[in-house]
């Protein structure tokens, strides 16, 4: 994840925010979904370092 995606997805946090305070359940699923994407975006990186080092 980038700097300027990270800026971007702020907004994005702030309202996910306001909405947990009213839905802790989907707080709860969000907060999986991301570390989720964050997961398979960390593999990617590494296999495509992988790739490079061959």
């Amino acid at each position: 994840m980038t700097g300027g995606e990270l800026i971007k997805s702020i907004p994005l946090l702030i309202k996910f925010s306001m909405i947990k305070a009213r839905f802790p359940v989907f707080n709860l699923l969000v907060f999986l979904i991301s570390g989720f994407m964050y997961k398979i975006n960390k593999i990617n990186m590494l296999y495509k370092w992988n790739l490079k080092a061959r």
